[in-house]
C-alpha cells in the first residue's frame, strides 16, 4: 500500500490540527532564528565577562612609585601580615611577592620559612595612616619615586614594628603630611 504527496499532506495537516495553509512556518521559523541567536549572544557574553576581569586588576597604571619591603618569615602555618589592620586603603597600588602580583590582601600565607621581597608599586598619592602598622616580620623598607608622588599623611604608618631596623625614602612628596604621630614608634630605627 503506497501513500501519495497529497495523502501525506492531508495526514500532516490533520496531526497539527490545522489546515495546511493555516500551520506558521514563517514565525516558526524566525521565532527559533531569533532564539538560537539570543541563546548565542548570551553565552558570548557570559564567556567575556567570566574570562577578561574588569577589576582594578587588569588595568595597567603608570607606576609612580614603589615600597619595596623585606619580611622574615618564619612559619608557613599562618599568614602573615603584610599590612596594618587599620590601615584603610583608599588609593591604587598592587603587591608583588619576590615578582609575582598577588590579590590586594592585608596579610598572606608565605610558602617557606625565610626573607621575602615585597613590592609594592603606586599609582596615585598615597594614604600611609597605618599602613605597616603592627608588622612584626618587617625588617625593612624602601620607598623611591621618580615622579614626585604625594604622600598624604604617616600617621603610625611603621609604628611597632619592632623588627624594623631600615627605612629610606627619596623622592617623595612628603609637603601635605600634616601628621607622622607616632611614625617611627617601638621600632629599631635610629631617630637623629
Amino acid at each position: 500500500m503506497s501513500v501519495n504527496e497529497s495523502e501525506f499532506q492531508d495526514f500532516s495537516s490533520n496531526i497539527s490540527g490545522l489546515p495546511k495553509s493555516q500551520i506558521p512556518w514563517k514565525k516558526i521559523i524566525i521565532a527559533g532564528a531569533v532564539s538560537i541567536v539570543l541563546i548565542l549572544a548570551i553565552t558570548i557574553i557570559i564567556v567575556i565577562l567570566t574570562s577578561s576581569d574588569s577589576s582594578e586588576e587588569s588595568i595597567n597604571y603608570e607606576v609612580l612609585g614603589e615600597i619595596n619591603c623585606t619580611y622574615v618569615i618564619q612559619s608557613t602555618l599562618v599568614e602573615t601580615k603584610l599590612l596594618g589592620d587599620e590601615y584603610q586603603k583608599e588609593s591604587k597600588f598592587d603587591i608583588f611577592i619576590d615578582g609575582e602580583k598577588i590579590k590586594y590582601a592585608k596579610s598572606y600565607k608565605f610558602p617557606s620559612v625565610k626573607q621575602y621581597q615585597v613590592q609594592i608599586k603606586l599609582y596615585e598619592p598615597l594614604k600611609m595612616d597605618y599602613f605597616f602598622n603592627n608588622i612584626e616580620s618587617l625588617i625593612s623598607v624602601e620607598m623611591n619615586s621618580t615622579n614626585n608622588l604625594k604622600i598624604l599623611s604617616m600617621e603610625n604608618a611603621l609604628s611597632n614594628c619592632e623588627n624594623l631596623e631600615s627605612f629610606k625614602m627619596k623622592g617623595f612628596n612628603i609637603e601635605e603630611v600634616k601628621s607622622t604621630k607616632k611614625l617611627f614608634y617601638n621600632t629599631k630605627i635610629k631617630k637623629n
